[in-house]
């Protein structure tokens, strides 16, 4: 195994990885060159045996598979309308905005794929409107357009124009110039891409999309034939018209429905030249539009109110009210006898508390020893004191000091003004 990837694996590889920097190339020769050696690599096999198997067959497989398959890779990016209108907001004014194409990531990412990775950048460009006619609203009018940063080509089509190789818009090319030069100092070139021939004002975007087809998948996709249709007929569309054509049902102003036109652009791309489909009049898509658009959801009591008088209004509304109003006066009755028994069982934890206290300080008395009566009942007196003036919230200072003064005053009528005299104690 060791053997194998040594001698006959990684040298495929490295000629693989060799290749594959030289169709990136800017000469267009090395390119050339890269590219037919690469097909020329694709149909050899591999001879030599695999070390310690016998049967080579699927080696042989495995490697004519794979490089096919990278011989088949697409390498194509599909990307929506928006893409060039953000791309002229920024560089088709006189001042290109490089700053805000900085921030724009996504801009970015697709610029590196098709100026810097080869590929190839289709998508459907938004021209403007055409001149009205009949006295209505003139209609968008849609081109293919498809950047080629392997071969550096800008292809483009137009199926109102008549010339045989119709040029970009001046606003269009400088937008891409623009671009290009962030990514790619190399020159572009323009090709044509082959559209059908539009011979009415709304089927643009049919001709558009059929043409970036035949660009991705030329084999299979053939140019849709131009359409003659009798302009009495625009008038008159049918809903059996929409099913004959081969393509999904797409708006002719892309500009109010770009989700539809979008999704058909970035899937299946399909498209019928040999299909007939009538012409969608002026309002036929409109009206298809509203028909299949998600109505908001109504309520249930939507059309009962719909179908009430005014008087009956009333009175239900008076009703309600009423109902209203008995709910308020119940919540408020409950929010009332709530707080009313709230206060009552914190008066009662307030009094227990006061008889605990009260009765503990009583046997605290009692294991003192007091025995004279009178001093009892003067510190008995003492102690309810300063248990009025310890518990009362409402005790202040003034009140403290007029009990005071009450008490010097006792003390002197009972001592006759006299200070008591300290008694001394015989020395031993």
């Amino acid at each position: 195994m060791l053997l194998h990837v040594s001698h006959i694996h990684r040298p495929w590889v490295q000629n693989h990885d060799w290749l594959d920097k030289l169709q990136k190339c800017p000469d267009k020769e090395v390119r050339d060159e890269a590219q037919a050696t690469f097909q020329l690599l694709a149909k050899v096999q591999w001879t030599a045996p695999k070390s310690g198997f016998s049967d080579k067959l699927p080696i042989q497989s495995l490697a004519y598979t794979g490089n096919a398959l990278d011989e088949l890779d697409c390498d194509f990016v599909v990307v929506m309308t928006d893409v060039v209108e953000k791309l002229v907001t920024l560089f088709g004014g006189k001042n290109e905005d490089h700053d805000g194409y900085l921030k724009c990531k996504w801009l970015q990412s697709i610029g590196r794929q098709a100026f810097e990775d080869g590929k190839t950048m289709v998508t459907v460009t938004h021209l403007g409107k055409l001149p009205p006619q009949r006295g209505g609203t003139g209609l968008d009018h849609w081109v293919p357009l498809a950047i080629n940063g392997l071969d550096c080509i800008f292809f483009y089509g137009d199926s109102l124009c008549r010339k045989e190789t119709p040029t970009l818009p001046p606003t269009l090319l400088k937008t891409l110039n623009a671009w290009k030069g962030i990514h790619s100092s190399h020159a572009f070139s323009q090709k044509v891409i082959p559209i059908s021939p539009q011979d009415d004002d709304f089927s643009c975007g049919p001709c558009a999309i059929n043409a970036i087809e035949h660009l991705v998948r030329p084999e299979t996709a053939a140019i849709a034939e131009p359409r003659y249709i009798d302009s009495q007929n625009i008038a008159e569309p049918t809903s059996d018209d929409y099913d004959e054509c081969g393509i999904d049902i797409i708006d002719h102003d892309p500009g109010t429905s770009s989700v539809d036109f979008g999704i058909v652009l970035d899937t299946e791309l399909t498209y019928q030249a040999d299909s007939s489909p009538g012409t969608p009049g002026p309002n036929a898509l409109q009206s298809f539009a509203l028909e299949h658009t998600p109505k908001p959801d109504r309520h249930s009591l939507d059309d009962f109110l719909v179908l009430m008088t005014k008087e009956e209004l009333t009175a239900a509304t008076k009703h309600e009210f009423e109902i209203l109003a008995v709910r308020t006066e119940k919540r408020e009755e409950k929010a009332n006898k709530e707080e009313h028994e709230k206060k009552l069982q914190k008066r009662e934890m307030g009094r227990i508390r006061q008889q605990k206290f009260r009765d503990r300080r009583q046997t605290q008395r009692i294991e003192s020893g007091w025995t004279d009566q009178q001093g009892k009942k003067q510190k008995l007196r003492d102690y309810d004191d300063d248990d009025e003036e310890n518990d009362l919230a409402e005790a202040s200072r003034p009140h403290r000091l007029l009990k005071q003064d009450i008490r010097d005053q006792k003390r002197n009528e009972h001592t006759h003004g006299r200070k008591p005299t300290k008694i001394q104690k015989p020395a031993q």
